[in-house]
């Protein structure tokens, strides 16, 4: 059967669709392979010495893959998602003194880690050929915005999907991470922790007996 110039056309669109996705993969990679150590080591400096953001990146990393997989986003979305989920914090290596404690260093006092993060990944870019400048331009974006607001720490709002998306991740397991530090550090016998003002309030304890969570349960069931 011969082919009409819908299907030539349907044809070429798809190889043109493939060529891309092709080339963004081994961007991808190529990018993924040359900041995987930077990464690495930055995971380590802060499980081995912050309870604080013990695992954060890699927990939003893994719920914001598992969430645009189940929400059936395009694998392009999901990539830059997983590469800024990973990077997101990582000027952190450059504003913490992590071997001898969590305090700040002369760079991270005056720039913050999201200044210093953007300069990271701009040297790596740097060394990468032929990167896409608008998959640069969003990856930075990306660092700088993850933050939300101004009053938080970010120059600029979240402005693009995958942006957003990274943004509302990571603020909800700090929060959590925040929570269970914080009650970590309370008194369990008292009704209600202290205040704390990232929380802006103090959390109720209360203890539910054995019984009433088997009531729970079957009410649940």
């Amino acid at each position: 059967k011969e082919f009409y110039s819908s299907d030539i056309k349907f044809l070429i669109a798809i190889a043109s669709q493939a060529a891309l996705a092709i080339e963004n993969a081994s961007l991808y990679q190529e990018l993924e392979n040359l900041l995987l150590s930077t990464v690495v080591a930055f995971g380590k400096a802060i499980d081995s010495r912050s309870h604080w953001t013990y695992g954060h990146s890699d927990r939003v990393t893994k719920y914001a893959v598992d969430i645009a997989r189940e929400m059936e986003m395009d694998e392009g979305f999901i990539e830059k998602l997983k590469i800024c989920s990973l990077l997101h914090d990582i000027g952190k290596i450059r504003e913490i003194y992590w071997e001898i404690a969590k305090e700040y260093t002369t760079e991270g006092k005056l720039m913050g880690h999201i200044s210093i993060g953007l300069l990271m990944l701009e040297e790596k870019l740097s060394k990468l050929k032929d990167f896409p400048a608008d998959l640069a331009l969003l990856l930075k974006h990306m660092i700088l915005s993850h933050h939300g607001k101004p009053e938080y720490g970010s120059p600029v709002v979240p402005a693009t999907p995958e942006a957003l998306a990274l943004h509302l991740i990571e603020n909800t397991d700090a929060k959590i991470n925040h929570l269970y530090c914080h009650l970590g550090n309370s008194n369990p016998d008292e009704q209600w922790s202290y205040f704390d003002k990232f929380l802006n309030t103090g959390i109720y304890q209360r203890k539910f007996s054995k019984n009433a969570l088997k009531v729970i349960r079957e009410e649940a069931a």
